[in-house]
C-alpha cells in the first residue's frame, strides 16, 4: 500500500481497526535501541508528546498484543519471566495450565480468594502488552526523542485511552482513529510517581489524548514519516521464534517453583 493509498483508504482501515478492537476479548523481547519508554525527572514525574502511527505496508494491524508472565517465587526467590504462549497458541502454555490447576483445587466460597493455591495462581497470572510505531512530538525529560519514530511498548492503561477515542461513551462525540496520520490525535503522557504497599510506582492516569484532531505534519512530511517505518515491521514480535517451547518453558517454571507442577 502506497502513501497515496493509505490516504485514500483510511477511513476502511479505521473500520477494520474497530472490528477487530471489539473482537479482542505478556520474558518480552529484546531490547531494541529503537524503542521509546517514556521518562521521568528525579522525583518521579515526567509527561511526553507522542502520535500513534498506522501499520506499514502489507501489514492489516496499527498495534500488536501478546501476553506475558513475570513473577518471582516467594520461596526460592527465582524470577520466572517469559513470553506467554497463549500470545500464538490459546491451547498451550505452562503457566497457565499450572495456574487453572491451582484455581480448580480450591471450592469456590466467600474465602476462596485467601486461599494460599489461588493467591499463588493471582501473583503467577500472565500480562498483556500492546506495541505500536510512534512519532515522538515532544518529550519532556529525553528532549533527543523529538522528533523521531520509535517503537512504544504499553499496557492496558493506555490502550484503554485508545480505545476511549475510537468508542466515544458520550452522545455527539465523534469516534477518532488514533492511528490515522490526517484526522489522529496527539497522545500525552502523563506519569507522577506515588507509594503503595511500600512500594514506589508510576501512575499514568493522567495520560490522555488532545481534543484537537488534525494532521501529525504537512503531506510531505507526513510521508516522509511513513516511509520510514516500512522495515518496523510489527508482526515479527509475535515470530514463534520470540517464544520458547512448551517442554522449555515448563522446565523454567519448574525450577522457579522448585518441585514438578505436574504432580
Amino acid at each position: 500500500m502506497s502513501f497515496k493509498d493509505l490516504k485514500k483508504n483510511r477511513a476502511d482501515s479505521f473500520k477494520k481497526l474497530i472490528d477487530e478492537t471489539e473482537a479482542l476479548n505478556e520474558n518480552d523481547y529484546a531490547p531494541d535501541p529503537d524503542s521509546w519508554y517514556p521518562g521521568v525527572d528525579k522525583v518521579g514525574n515526567g509527561t511526553a508528546t507522542i502520535r500513534f502511527l498506522p501499520a506499514i505496508n502489507d501489514e492489516d494491524k496499527d498495534f500488536i498484543r501478546w501476553w506475558t508472565h513475570n513473577f518471582q517465587d516467594p520461596n526460592t526467590k527465582k524470577w520466572y519471566i517469559e513470553n506467554c504462549l497463549f500470545s500464538i497458541d490459546k491451547n498451550a502454555d505452562p503457566v497457565m495450565a499450572f495456574n487453572k490447576k491451582l484455581w480448580d483445587s480450591v471450592e469456590d466460597s466467600e474465602s476462596a480468594k485467601l486461599h494460599p493455591n489461588r493467591i499463588q495462581a493471582t501473583r503467577q497470572a500472565r500480562k498483556i502488552n500492546y506495541r505500536s510505531n510512534i512519532f515522538v512530538v515532544d518529550d519532556g525529560v529525553n528532549p533527543e526523542n523529538n522528533g523521531k519514530v520509535k517503537k512504544f511498548k504499553y499496557g492496558k492503561w493506555c490502550f484503554d485511552k485508545i480505545e476511549g477515542l475510537m468508542f466515544p461513551k458520550f452522545a455527539g462525540k465523534k469516534a477518532v482513529n488514533p492511528f490515522d496520520l490526517w484526522e489522529g490525535s496527539n497522545f500525552v503522557v502523563e506519569i507522577f510517581s506515588e507509594v503503595k504497599g511500600g512500594k514506589k510506582q508510576r501512575n499514568y492516569t493522567g495520560s490522555h489524548f488532545e481534543t484537537t484532531v488534525g494532521p501529525l505534519a504537512d503531506e510531505k512530511k507526513m510521508e516522509e514519516i511513513f516511509n520510514s517505518i516500512q522495515g518496523w515491521s510489527l508482526k515479527a514480535y509475535l515470530d514463534p521464534k520470540n517464544f520458547k517451547s512448551y517442554d522449555e518453558l515448563k522446565k523454567h517454571l519448574d525450577e522457579v517453583v522448585g518441585y514438578d507442577t505436574d504432580k
